[in-house]
């Protein structure tokens, strides 16, 4: 249909016409059924707005509201539903957090409010299926029948965002390595028929020039890098510093964004780019942690393990896709923002956005020749030409692939050592 023979909105409603008599009389056109559907979908659209605003509002109440929201469930859980008192600890997007006591027993939890049912019981699900797994995480103790808050085990310890500056900082972010790659081998290969499955997907260009052609250098990369359903792993979806405690005896991790599977190096991608810009941020704030981002990135594959050799290509998209896509969401809230300035001069070394002024990598843990872990800032295709591929591995056993693999749970954690100048670990 060419752009004449599209009909006006006009000729699709019925307009009111006066009679003789100055009554209104009515023609009778005849009305498309797509118009009808359309309007449906329009006042669906309204009501879906409104409802979600009215949810929204429930979520983000006053303390005492939230806390009588779920005194009458606590109560028939712990009973005593007069005995609890309520904090609100953090606030934000839609989202409220409350801390609930009980005076009789000295029992404490904590209640999530996510402002919609829909992400409460996502992240309940979420929450359950990594405790199924076996990794540490914030324990979900129970979910309100009418979907609108879910209670979890607190957790009295600082975030590990706090800690980065610590002596301990390396150690920690070790052990969050080691976090991700057990709960990837718990997973791994469990995904089932109908399971969610995350997939990579490009922004809009929005006409921008520069966005559109690294847009078009992420896609043909992206053309041979999915995996197999049966190596897809269990996500967390929004793993980062500031969603990891640092208990004295362990490393429980909370918030997850997604209850579904996806790619193993997304999380650990979101993670290293979260350690990123904390350090930026904290530079640029006066206050520098000691080492420097090479080393973060060591402590981390320290835990996780080595990349095999199919798998650094893989790695480096996502990674390449994860700092692009961020870098995206910061330009078009403050296009001059310190961690926006830092995302595009990494982009730029990574060649996302001039691939005129593409640079050394920054390092990652690989498995060189003999089996040897080798630290590397050369591009996959430098690294050994025609060894590497962006495909995924399809070796027999899934398992040993994961990075990871070999790596004990109940490994002692040691303090990360020195680079020789070779890239070859030494201590």
């Amino acid at each position: 249909m060419s752009g004449k023979d599209v009909p006006r909105p006009s000729a699709l409603i019925s307009r009111p016409s006066l009679s003789k008599e100055g009554r209104s009389s009515h023609a009778q056109p005849a009305l498309s059924a797509s118009h009808g559907r359309i309007d449906r979908v329009r006042w669906s659209g309204i009501f879906l707005t409104l409802l979600g605003k009215w949810v929204s509002r429930r979520s983000v109440g006053t303390p005492e509201l939230l806390g009588e929201v779920c005194r009458k469930a606590l109560g028939a859980r712990y009973g005593d539903p007069d005995g609890w008192a309520f904090e609100l600890v953090s606030r934000g997007g839609g989202r409220s957090v409350l801390s609930a006591s009980q005076k009789s027993s000295g029992r404490r939890v904590a209640v999530k409010f996510n402002g919609s049912n829909q992400k409460n019981r996502e992240q309940f699900r979420a929450l359950d299926g990594m405790h199924r797994a076996g990794v540490d995480c914030v324990r979900p103790l129970f979910f309100d029948d009418e979907g609108r808050f879910l209670v979890l085990e607190w957790v009295d310890a600082p975030l590990l965002i706090q800690e980065l500056a610590s002596p301990q900082r390396n150690a920690l972010i070790l052990k969050s390595g080691q976090w991700l790659a057990r709960l990837q081998q718990s997973t791994v290969g469990s995904a089932k028929l109908l399971s969610k499955v995350r997939s990579m997907r490009i922004p809009k260009s929005d006409g921008d020039e520069t966005i559109a052609e690294a847009s078009a250098r992420l896609k043909k990369r992206m053309k041979r890098a999915n995996l197999p359903k049966r190596e897809l792993v269990k996500l967390h979806g929004d793993f980062h510093v500031e969603n990891v405690f640092c208990a004295p005896d362990r490393l429980p991790v909370f918030d997850p964004h997604f209850d579904g599977y996806g790619n193993p190096f997304e999380d650990a991608a979101r993670f290293l780019l979260s350690l990123a810009l904390s350090r930026q941020v904290a530079a640029e704030a006066g206050r520098p942690w000691p080492g420097d981002a090479e080393m973060d990135r060591w402590s981390f594959f320290g835990g996780y393990g080595a990349l095999r050799n199919e798998h650094i290509g893989l790695y480096d998209l996502i990674e390449d896709y994860i700092y692009f896509t961020t870098w995206l969401r910061h330009r078009r809230r403050r296009p001059d923002c310190a961690r926006c300035r830092f995302l595009e001069r990494e982009l730029k070394v990574r060649g996302v956005l001039d691939s005129a002024n593409t640079g050394p990598r920054p390092g990652r843990l690989a498995v060189g020749p003999g089996g040897t872990p080798i630290w590397t800032r050369e591009s996959a295709a430098a690294i050994q030409r025609g060894w590497i591929s962006s495909t995924a591995s399809r070796a027999s056993s899934v398992q040993a692939d994961l990075p990871g693999a070999n790596a004990s749970p109940n490994a002692p954690i040691e303090e990360p050592s020195t680079l020789n100048e070779d890239g070859r670990l030494s201590g």
